[in-house]
């Protein structure tokens, strides 16, 4: 016998499936001793899974229960896998950018402001004149003749620019120890004509000409000199550091060595010619011993105003 679970009417044929009356779905057999309670019976909220495997069927109330329980439990287990997966991929997505940032190579900021990496490399003496005569900010310069920092280079410099400065030491023409003559002789032997001496001394005296540098001198330019043997001269032209060696018989066709940017970067292979150029003009710091003599004083200018520029009285 079936049950209608609306109306509560009983259908002895067990073949409908639906209330006659209502429509409902009937319920499994009816038995009468289903609604006594015996001894250790399951309790009348027993789940649906419990009458599963006990053989019973569930009524339909039981079967909307189970199914309710089922869609929360699907939901459930919905949200865990999508908070899951969720946080899997948080995870990969905070690895992949220190991935990323461990195996890119280091490249080159251009940003304004930002220092850039000293760059090394050899030029001509061609390029290096074009070099000199590109700076807007300043020369610093020690050598032997310095053939291409003239007066007048200087000059046409300082009127391009009104901040730009000077710091300029040649060999001595008149030291103690005559290097300036020594120097030639040893690279043309004993029938040079010693022309740097003459050039050296000519080129300080048209540096203190009021018509050419010298108003500026000791305040946009700084000229002086050294009597030590030359081997290399040292420029710092705006923020770029050269280095011309002057090899034995050979200094003419010498190639140039080219820091790039060194100021804005000192150290690494340069830093051993900054040094050299810093204890010879103290550009970057005063220089304890410097054997340096910047021209100051009118004593100093007078030496090379009335020295005799005839290179046979002093070389030979």
């Amino acid at each position: 016998m079936k049950q209608c679970p609306t109306c509560n009417r009983t259908y002895p044929d067990e073949t409908l499936v639906y209330c006659l009356a209502d429509g409902q779905l009937l319920s499994a057999p009816y038995d009468a001793n289903a609604t006594k309670i015996f001894p250790n019976s399951e309790s009348a909220t027993t789940s649906p899974s419990s009458a599963w495997r006990s053989g019973q069927a569930a009524t339909p109330s039981q079967q909307s229960t189970s199914t309710r329980r089922i869609y929360v439990a699907g939901a459930i287990l919905f949200l865990i896998a999508g908070a899951t997966s969720t946080a899997l991929w948080v995870r990969r997505a905070n690895r992949e950018p220190q991935a990323a940032a461990t195996d890119a190579k280091p490249i080159s900021n251009l940003k304004e402001g930002v220092t850039q990496p000293e760059k090394t490399e050899v030029i001509t003496r061609a390029d290096l004149t074009r070099a000199l005569g590109g700076a807007n900010e300043r020369i610093v310069a020690a050598g032997y003749v310095l053939s291409d920092i003239t007066p007048d280079f200087i000059r046409g410099l300082m009127q391009k620019s009104s901040g730009f400065k000077a710091t300029i030491v040649m060999v001595d023409p008149l030291g103690p120890a005559n290097i300036v003559c020594q120097r030639q002789r040893d690279e043309e032997g004993d029938q040079s004509n010693y022309a740097n001496y003459t050039e050296i001394i000519n080129k300080i005296r048209d540096f203190r000409s009021p018509a050419k540098t010298g108003s500026w001198i000791g305040d946009r330019l700084k000229l002086g000199v050294i009597d030590l043997y030359p081997t290399l001269a040292v420029m710092l032209v705006d923020n770029d550091l050269y280095v011309y060696p002057y090899p034995y018989g050979t200094a003419a066709d010498s190639p140039v060595l080219k820091f790039t940017n060194y100021a804005r970067n000192p150290g690494g292979p340069g830093k051993v010619f900054d040094d050299h150029l810093n204890k010879i003009t103290g550009y970057r710091s005063t220089v304890v011993d410097s054997k340096t003599r910047f021209l100051v004083t009118e004593d100093d200018w007078k030496r090379y105003e009335q020295a005799d520029i005839n290179p046979t009285h002093r070389c030979k």
